[in-house]
Formats: structure tokens, sequence, C-alpha cells
């Protein structure tokens, strides 16, 4: 989002938004785009009952909201692990849904 070379969002399409807070200004002004579109959004975050919390059609709860770590990192790693879990059950094992992803992953970095 917010790159010209990102397809426009459709109403058969998700948009999966990350913020601890569920306040995130310019994260919320992406959801309420793909809502009136009609694209389903899915929100991790640390606060389930934010404004993004409110206006995703999904919310997956990171129990991160109090740490000791410097900068508050906890609910970023959270959000990494669910998501490593997440695709590796979406792959279901299959070595043909690992290929795909490797032959589409940016090669220009």
């Amino acid at each position: 989002m917010g790159d010209s070379t990102t397809p426009a969002i459709e109403t058969a399409d998700g948009l999966l938004v990350f913020s601890a807070s569920g306040e995130t200004v310019t994260s919320r002004g992406f959801a309420g785009v793909a809502t009136g579109l009609g694209a389903t959004v899915v929100l991790l975050t640390a606060d389930p009952v934010s404004t993004l919390g409110r206006q995703a059609d999904l919310v997956v709860e990171i129990p991160a909201r109090s740490t000791q770590q410097f900068g508050g990192t906890l609910f970023e790693h959270g959000a990494l692990l669910v998501m490593d879990a997440a695709l590796l059950a979406l792959g279901g094992g299959s070595p043909g849904v690992y290929q795909t992803m490797q032959r589409r992953h940016a090669n220009l970095q």
C-alpha cells in the first residue's frame, strides 16, 4: 500500500494490517479505503478494541501490551511468529508452494 507499483485493491482482495496500538493513522486510512472498496481487512494488534480493531473484519490479538524490551518490539516478534506459522499452515508442506513463493520473492534487494 502506498507504493505506485502496488496493484489496486479490489473487492475479492484482503488487506493485512499490523498495528500494535490499533491507532496508526496511515493504517486506519488504508483500512478505510480497503473497506470502502469491499476488500476484507485483517488486523494483527495488541489492542483489539482499538479504532482499527473496530474497522477490521477479522482481528488477531498479539498479547504484547507491556514489555521490558527496548523499543517495545515484543509485538513485532509476536507478529513475525504468528505470520510464519500461518504461512507454514497455508502451504500445507507442499514444496510447490515454497517454490512459487521463492520465485515471486524480490530479487533486487
